[in-house]
Protein backbone atom coordinates (compact mmCIF):
# COMPACT_ATOMS: atom_id res chain seq x y z
CA UNK A 1 0.00 0.00 0.00
CA UNK A 2 1.13 3.42 -0.81
CA UNK A 3 1.97 5.51 2.38
CA UNK A 4 1.10 8.59 0.64
CA UNK A 5 -2.52 7.34 0.86
CA UNK A 6 -2.59 5.64 4.26
CA UNK A 7 -2.18 6.49 7.90
CA UNK A 8 0.90 6.42 9.22
CA UNK A 9 1.37 5.05 12.95
CA UNK A 10 3.28 7.56 14.68
CA UNK A 11 1.31 10.45 13.34
CA UNK A 12 -1.31 11.99 15.32
CA UNK A 13 -4.94 10.55 15.66
CA UNK A 14 -4.47 7.01 16.14
CA UNK A 15 -6.98 5.61 18.62
CA UNK A 16 -5.47 3.13 20.89
CA UNK A 17 -8.95 1.72 22.65
CA UNK A 18 -10.14 1.44 19.13
CA UNK A 19 -6.89 -0.73 18.21
CA UNK A 20 -6.80 -2.69 21.34
CA UNK A 21 -10.37 -3.73 21.20
CA UNK A 22 -10.01 -5.44 17.74
CA UNK A 23 -6.87 -6.58 17.99
CA UNK A 24 -6.34 -7.48 22.20
CA UNK A 25 -9.65 -7.92 23.37
CA UNK A 26 -11.14 -11.58 24.91
CA UNK A 27 -14.27 -11.26 22.57
CA UNK A 28 -11.62 -10.65 19.34
CA UNK A 29 -12.03 -13.08 16.07
CA UNK A 30 -10.94 -16.31 17.69
CA UNK A 31 -8.94 -17.17 14.68
CA UNK A 32 -7.09 -13.51 14.57
CA UNK A 33 -6.87 -13.65 18.50
CA UNK A 34 -3.95 -16.90 18.11
CA UNK A 35 -2.08 -14.79 15.21
CA UNK A 36 -2.03 -11.34 16.99
CA UNK A 37 -2.50 -12.27 20.55
CA UNK A 38 -1.84 -16.23 21.63
CA UNK A 39 1.64 -15.93 19.29
CA UNK A 40 3.37 -13.75 20.63
CA UNK A 41 2.95 -14.90 24.28
CA UNK A 42 3.93 -18.35 23.49
CA UNK A 43 7.08 -17.21 21.44
CA UNK A 44 7.72 -14.64 24.23
CA UNK A 45 7.43 -17.92 26.99
CA UNK A 46 9.93 -19.70 24.64
CA UNK A 47 12.13 -16.87 24.56
CA UNK A 48 11.89 -17.05 28.44
CA UNK A 49 12.65 -21.01 28.68
CA UNK A 50 15.61 -20.76 26.11
CA UNK A 51 17.66 -18.72 28.58
CA UNK A 52 19.10 -16.22 26.39
CA UNK A 53 17.78 -13.51 27.50
CA UNK A 54 17.54 -11.21 31.00
CA UNK A 55 19.48 -8.38 32.65
CA UNK A 56 18.70 -5.07 34.41
CA UNK A 57 17.07 -3.45 31.73
CA UNK A 58 14.67 -4.18 28.70
CA UNK A 59 13.30 -1.76 26.36
CA UNK A 60 10.21 -2.42 24.86
CA UNK A 61 8.67 -0.30 21.34
CA UNK A 62 5.55 -1.90 20.22
CA UNK A 63 2.37 -0.47 18.51
CA UNK A 64 -0.21 0.62 20.64
CA UNK A 65 0.04 0.68 24.49
CA UNK A 66 0.29 -3.36 24.52
CA UNK A 67 1.24 -5.65 27.61
CA UNK A 68 0.51 -8.92 26.73
CA UNK A 69 4.09 -9.84 25.58
CA UNK A 70 5.48 -8.34 28.50
CA UNK A 71 3.68 -10.56 30.85
CA UNK A 72 6.29 -13.76 30.70
CA UNK A 73 9.39 -12.06 30.53
CA UNK A 74 9.08 -9.18 33.47
CA UNK A 75 10.84 -11.00 36.41
CA UNK A 76 13.81 -11.33 33.90
CA UNK A 77 14.47 -7.89 34.23
CA UNK A 78 14.91 -5.48 37.40
CA UNK A 79 13.35 -2.50 34.89
CA UNK A 80 10.76 -1.97 31.56
CA UNK A 81 10.94 1.16 29.79
CA UNK A 82 8.35 1.77 27.52
CA UNK A 83 8.18 3.82 24.49
CA UNK A 84 5.04 5.55 22.96
CA UNK A 85 5.02 7.79 19.98
CA UNK A 86 2.04 9.52 20.41
CA UNK A 87 0.11 10.87 23.78
CA UNK A 88 -3.07 8.66 23.53
CA UNK A 89 -1.04 5.63 24.10
CA UNK A 90 0.81 6.69 26.35
CA UNK A 91 -2.48 7.84 28.73
CA UNK A 92 -3.73 4.12 27.95
CA UNK A 93 -0.75 2.81 29.27
CA UNK A 94 -1.04 5.17 32.77
CA UNK A 95 -4.79 4.10 33.24
CA UNK A 96 -3.44 0.44 33.34
CA UNK A 97 -0.69 0.54 35.20
CA UNK A 98 -2.44 3.06 37.75
CA UNK A 99 -5.15 1.00 38.11
CA UNK A 100 -8.19 3.02 36.79
CA UNK A 101 -11.52 1.58 36.64
CA UNK A 102 -11.29 2.85 32.38
CA UNK A 103 -8.20 0.98 31.71
CA UNK A 104 -8.09 -1.83 29.14
CA UNK A 105 -8.94 -5.43 30.90
CA UNK A 106 -5.70 -7.51 30.23
CA UNK A 107 -6.96 -9.96 32.93
CA UNK A 108 -7.50 -12.68 30.21
CA UNK A 109 -3.85 -12.24 28.68
CA UNK A 110 -2.33 -12.23 32.71
CA UNK A 111 -4.82 -15.89 32.64
CA UNK A 112 -2.93 -17.22 29.69
CA UNK A 113 0.42 -16.52 30.89
CA UNK A 114 0.00 -18.19 33.99
CA UNK A 115 -1.34 -21.69 32.34
CA UNK A 116 1.83 -21.46 30.36
CA UNK A 117 3.90 -21.06 32.98
CA UNK A 118 2.36 -23.76 35.15
CA UNK A 119 -0.13 -21.79 37.37
CA UNK A 120 2.92 -21.06 39.37
CA UNK A 121 1.37 -18.07 40.56
CA UNK A 122 -2.00 -16.17 40.47
CA UNK A 123 -2.62 -13.91 37.37
CA UNK A 124 -2.97 -10.61 39.71
CA UNK A 125 0.29 -11.19 40.98
CA UNK A 126 1.28 -11.89 37.28
CA UNK A 127 -0.35 -8.71 36.59
CA UNK A 128 1.22 -7.16 39.46
CA UNK A 129 5.19 -8.27 38.99
CA UNK A 130 4.70 -6.66 35.44
CA UNK A 131 3.45 -3.05 36.82
CA UNK A 132 6.14 -3.28 39.30
CA UNK A 133 9.11 -3.67 37.10
CA UNK A 134 7.82 -1.47 34.41
CA UNK A 135 9.64 2.19 35.90
CA UNK A 136 8.51 4.49 33.08
CA UNK A 137 6.83 5.56 29.77
CA UNK A 138 8.68 7.89 27.47
CA UNK A 139 7.53 9.85 24.84
CA UNK A 140 9.55 9.49 21.77
CA UNK A 141 10.32 11.18 18.07
CA UNK A 142 11.96 8.97 15.18
CA UNK A 143 12.68 11.75 13.54
CA UNK A 144 14.85 12.81 16.24
CA UNK A 145 18.78 11.51 16.22
CA UNK A 146 18.01 10.35 19.75
CA UNK A 147 14.42 9.21 19.89
CA UNK A 148 14.06 9.96 23.42
CA UNK A 149 15.60 13.29 23.30
CA UNK A 150 16.17 15.09 25.87
CA UNK A 151 15.86 11.82 27.92
CA UNK A 152 19.08 9.80 27.86
CA UNK A 153 18.22 5.65 28.37
CA UNK A 154 20.76 3.23 29.97
CA UNK A 155 21.54 0.52 27.54
CA UNK A 156 19.27 -2.04 27.02
CA UNK A 157 20.10 -5.51 27.88
CA UNK A 158 16.73 -6.44 25.38
CA UNK A 159 15.23 -4.29 22.95
CA UNK A 160 11.73 -5.55 22.15
CA UNK A 161 10.33 -4.21 18.76
CA UNK A 162 6.74 -5.11 18.17
CA UNK A 163 5.18 -4.05 14.40
CA UNK A 164 6.57 -0.26 14.90
CA UNK A 165 8.96 -0.66 12.05
CA UNK A 166 6.54 -1.83 9.55
CA UNK A 167 3.71 0.76 10.24
CA UNK A 168 6.54 3.74 11.11
CA UNK A 169 8.86 3.13 7.68
CA UNK A 170 7.22 4.40 4.02
CA UNK A 171 9.70 2.47 2.31
CA UNK A 172 13.12 -0.44 3.06
CA UNK A 173 15.63 2.34 3.34
CA UNK A 174 13.42 4.05 5.83
CA UNK A 175 13.15 0.75 8.15
CA UNK A 176 16.86 0.46 7.66
CA UNK A 177 17.35 3.39 9.15
CA UNK A 178 15.09 3.48 11.85
CA UNK A 179 16.38 0.05 12.77
CA UNK A 180 19.76 1.59 13.69
CA UNK A 181 18.09 4.22 15.82
CA UNK A 182 16.52 1.22 18.03
CA UNK A 183 19.66 -0.54 18.26
CA UNK A 184 21.52 2.17 19.40
CA UNK A 185 19.44 1.77 22.45
CA UNK A 186 20.79 -1.76 23.02
CA UNK A 187 24.09 -2.58 24.38
CA UNK A 188 26.70 -5.18 22.32
CA UNK A 189 26.04 -8.26 23.39
CA UNK A 190 22.25 -7.80 24.18
CA UNK A 191 19.14 -9.35 22.60
CA UNK A 192 16.43 -8.33 19.96
CA UNK A 193 13.00 -9.50 20.01
CA UNK A 194 11.39 -8.53 17.09
CA UNK A 195 7.82 -9.29 16.01
CA UNK A 196 6.97 -8.46 12.14
CA UNK A 197 4.14 -9.53 9.39
CA UNK A 198 5.59 -11.19 6.35
CA UNK A 199 4.06 -9.38 3.08
CA UNK A 200 1.80 -7.24 4.72
CA UNK A 201 0.65 -3.85 3.49
CA UNK A 202 -1.67 -2.79 5.96
CA UNK A 203 -3.82 -2.70 9.37
CA UNK A 204 -7.16 -1.59 10.01
CA UNK A 205 -7.82 0.55 12.90
CA UNK A 206 -11.77 1.64 12.93
CA UNK A 207 -12.25 3.73 9.68
CA UNK A 208 -8.64 4.33 9.90
CA UNK A 209 -6.66 2.24 6.79
CA UNK A 210 -2.76 2.36 8.67
CA UNK A 211 0.30 1.67 6.58
CA UNK A 212 2.71 -1.71 6.46
CA UNK A 213 5.84 -1.49 4.82
CA UNK A 214 5.57 -4.91 2.95
CA UNK A 215 8.85 -6.48 4.20
CA UNK A 216 9.41 -10.31 3.06
CA UNK A 217 11.65 -13.04 5.23
CA UNK A 218 15.06 -12.39 2.61
CA UNK A 219 14.86 -8.32 3.76
CA UNK A 220 13.90 -9.26 7.42
CA UNK A 221 17.57 -11.41 7.37
CA UNK A 222 19.32 -9.20 5.59
CA UNK A 223 18.62 -5.80 7.13
CA UNK A 224 19.15 -7.56 10.59
CA UNK A 225 22.32 -8.90 9.55
CA UNK A 226 23.76 -5.32 7.96
CA UNK A 227 23.01 -3.86 11.02
CA UNK A 228 25.29 -6.36 13.08
CA UNK A 229 22.80 -8.83 14.39
CA UNK A 230 22.95 -13.00 14.74
CA UNK A 231 20.07 -14.51 14.49
CA UNK A 232 19.32 -17.14 16.74
CA UNK A 233 15.49 -17.89 15.99
CA UNK A 234 13.19 -16.80 13.39
CA UNK A 235 9.38 -18.46 13.37
CA UNK A 236 6.50 -17.57 11.89
CA UNK A 237 3.40 -18.97 11.73
CA UNK A 238 0.79 -18.67 8.73
CA UNK A 239 -1.95 -16.57 8.91
CA UNK A 240 -5.39 -18.27 8.51
CA UNK A 241 -8.18 -15.61 10.13
CA UNK A 242 -10.31 -13.94 7.67
CA UNK A 243 -10.00 -10.72 9.21
CA UNK A 244 -10.23 -7.42 7.38
CA UNK A 245 -7.74 -6.07 10.15
CA UNK A 246 -4.43 -6.91 8.86
CA UNK A 247 -3.59 -8.71 5.51
CA UNK A 248 0.16 -10.02 6.92
CA UNK A 249 0.40 -13.55 4.90
CA UNK A 250 2.94 -14.59 8.51
CA UNK A 251 3.37 -13.74 12.05
CA UNK A 252 7.10 -13.84 12.83
CA UNK A 253 8.97 -14.42 15.72
CA UNK A 254 12.81 -13.56 15.61
CA UNK A 255 15.41 -13.43 18.80
CA UNK A 256 19.04 -12.12 17.70
CA UNK A 257 22.25 -10.76 19.39
CA UNK A 258 23.46 -7.58 18.34
CA UNK A 259 27.28 -8.04 17.82
CA UNK A 260 29.78 -6.60 15.23
CA UNK A 261 28.83 -7.24 11.41
CA UNK A 262 33.04 -8.48 11.56
CA UNK A 263 32.24 -10.42 14.36
CA UNK A 264 32.92 -14.20 13.94
CA UNK A 265 29.52 -15.92 14.64
CA UNK A 266 29.04 -18.70 17.03
CA UNK A 267 26.25 -21.80 17.03
CA UNK A 268 23.24 -20.08 18.28
CA UNK A 269 21.73 -21.72 21.38
CA UNK A 270 19.48 -24.37 20.38
CA UNK A 271 15.48 -23.35 20.97
CA UNK A 272 13.21 -25.67 23.09
CA UNK A 273 10.33 -27.27 20.22
CA UNK A 274 7.27 -25.41 19.64
CA UNK A 275 5.76 -29.48 20.38
CA UNK A 276 6.48 -28.33 24.25
CA UNK A 277 4.72 -25.15 24.63
CA UNK A 278 1.56 -25.19 25.66
CA UNK A 279 -1.43 -24.63 23.08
Amino acid sequence: MDARSSKIYHEPGFNSRLYLNELFSINMDKSLQEETFLFPMKMMHKALLSGLIGGSTLIDVTMGPVVHHLLSICTLFKDIIILEFNNDCVKEMEKWLNNETEAFDWSHASQFTTELGGNRVHWLEQEHMLKKTIKRIVKCDIAKENITDPVILPSADCLLIAGVLQVMSKDHESYRQHLNKFSSLLKPGGHLILFEGLNATFCQVGEHRCHVLTADEPFLRQALTDEGYTIECFEAIERKSKSSVIDAQHIVFILATKTKITQEKTAPVPFLSAQNLLI
